[in-house]
């Protein structure tokens, strides 16, 4: 295949000012006895109940913005959810002006949960511009700001666990990770606030894992995909019908996938590391649009790291991608990364201070091919990009371009929560 762009890829500064929208960003925090787990045995499911804090990030904060800059903006709690665990999970997604959340009635009493999973399932509701009226302060408990929070007219038909909240054709789309209901899939018109039951993917397939899934809305094509690490499934907005692939022959999917142009970005869905990401192929359609194609130039990885571990451990953060508009109307891609750096000793210290860090680049969304596979990449990567034979018998890589722009640094002030724990998604 001809080359897009026979050469790699340029880091450097672009000083122009930009003006971003906010970023938020819902984190949950780790437990003691979890942190204790996670570092000693890699295991991170049990479901102890932790705190889930929800920040906004202003990219726009400071009037550095250039790659050198180091300097750390404060970043405090907007709101502090107590006691919710993975069990049942908050969910929040933005729709239009508000901010839905859902699986707040465990953050009350045993009597709201259980009446949430028996009783009418109402969705609490926030403005945007009440949110933005709050002080931020890690002791912003929801429950003295309960009263600015509604509830939708009508109920959803039923419970939903953890679920997937996403917004296509302008319409809020509920799915429950398990199959514990008669309704696990809804979708929610705001005009006149109903829900509206879809047909559920188990019926499907019963046993596919929503659980440890990554998804992609594609509103062009007016699909949904869903994948894990060995299957798929794509559900279609128009049809409403569940398609399900039986196997992935064992191809890499994105933990993460982030749709910037023609292209899908996410990092590679491969445990405890946070800075490979690679890009689907230009254009692509179907399942094509989770799965890795182009790889990540050795340069892009170097600005990237560097930007992103200034000030946390890489084995110790997770990471999200979000997408923003300059004031051109130009795409550029935010790196969003949550973490901290180790204790001397995971068994008897835990580290007091979190940090993000904000890495900006803009995608031109062409590419290059090279014989030249740099051995940062490892080989547990090599099976994880649509390599080809060269004429001379070498195998050639297509590598996407990128520019890094600049990163923003900020210090997160919990001084009564924890510090350490994962991102659970940013949205604008």
């Amino acid at each position: 295949m001809a080359a897009a762009d026979s050469s790699p890829l340029s880091i450097h500064s672009d000083l122009h000012k930009n003006k971003h929208d906010n970023i938020y960003m819902l984190v949950r925090l780790y437990s003691t006895d979890e942190l204790t787990r996670i570092h000693l045995v890699a295991d991170d499911d049990d479901d102890d109940e932790a705190d889930l804090v929800l920040y906004r990030i202003d990219p726009n904060q400071g009037s550095e913005q250039n790659s050198e800059s180091k300097h750390l903006h404060d970043l405090r709690p907007l709101l502090v959810f107590p006691c919710t665990s993975k069990e049942q999970g908050v969910s929040c997604v933005k729709f239009g002006s508000k901010l839905y959340f859902f699986g707040l009635d465990y953050c009350f009493s045993l009597m709201d949960f259980y009446h949430s999973l028996y009783g009418p399932t109402r969705v609490h509701v926030i403005e945007e511009k009440d949110l933005m009226s709050l002080e931020p302060s890690d002791k912003n408990y929801f429950s003295k700001f309960r009263p600015m929070f509604s509830k939708t007219k009508n109920p959803m038909h039923d419970y939903k666990y953890a679920p997937i909240c996403f917004v296509a054709d302008n319409k809020l789309y509920v799915l429950s990770r398990k199959n514990y209901t008669d309704t696990p899939f809804e979708v929610f018109c705001p005009v006149d606030e109903t829900w509206q039951a879809l047909p559920s993917p188990y019926d499907v397939k019963k046993d596919f894992n929503f659980k440890n899934v990554s998804h992609n809305v594609a509103e062009k094509e007016h699909m949904v995909y869903f994948a894990t690490s060995d299957a798929m499934m794509s559900f279609n907005l128009e049809t409403r019908n569940w398609t399900f692939t039986s196997a992935l022959a064992d191809q890499p999917v994105f933990r993460q996938a982030t749709l910037v142009g023609r292209m899908a970005f996410g990092f590679l869905d491969h445990p405890r590391v946070m800075s490979h990401v690679s890009a689907s192929k230009p254009c692509s359609r179907g399942e094509e649009v989770m799965q890795p194609y182009l790889a990540p130039d050795p340069d892009f990885l170097k600005a990237l790291r560097s930007s992103r571990f200034t000030y946390v451990w890489e084995y110790g953060c997770t990471g999200y991608i979000v997408v923003l508009q300059d004031p051109d109307d130009k795409e550029v891609v935010c790196f969003v990364t949550y973490g901290s750096n180790p204790p001397e000793d995971w068994t008897t210290d835990f580290t007091e201070s979190s940090y993000v860090a904000l890495s900006f680049f803009r995608i031109p969304g062409d590419f290059y091919t090279s014989e030249n596979r740099p051995d940062i990449f490892g080989p547990v990567y090599d099976g994880s990009y649509a390599d080809e034979k060269a004429e001379d018998g070498g195998v050639m890589r297509r590598y996407f371009s990128a520019k890094y722009l600049y990163t923003k640094h900020f210090l997160v002030n919990n001084s009564h929560l924890n510090a350490l724990g994962k991102i659970v998604n940013c949205f604008l």
